[in-house]
């Protein structure tokens, strides 16, 4: 379920913030799943937790995230 909402959150974050403010000549060469790779690459806690950007994981194998 982490993953899915990772995904959700870098989607959102792809058309509400960075392809609006692109140039069009610009957008038709951005590559969205290179963008995500890149994203991914600090984890999910630097999407999912916008407070601290942590993710810790708890005795139950569930993960916590801070949100404010």
């Amino acid at each position: 379920e982490a993953n899915a909402r990772w995904e959700e959150a870098l989607d959102n974050y792809l058309e509400e913030v960075i392809l609006p403010e692109l140039p069009e000549f610009a957008a038709r060469y951005f590559d969205e799943d290179k963008w995500k790779r890149d994203a991914r690459f600090d984890g999910r806690g630097h999407s999912l937790s916008p407070y601290d950007g942590d993710e810790i994981e708890g005795q139950d194998g569930l993960y916590i995230y801070r949100i404010n």
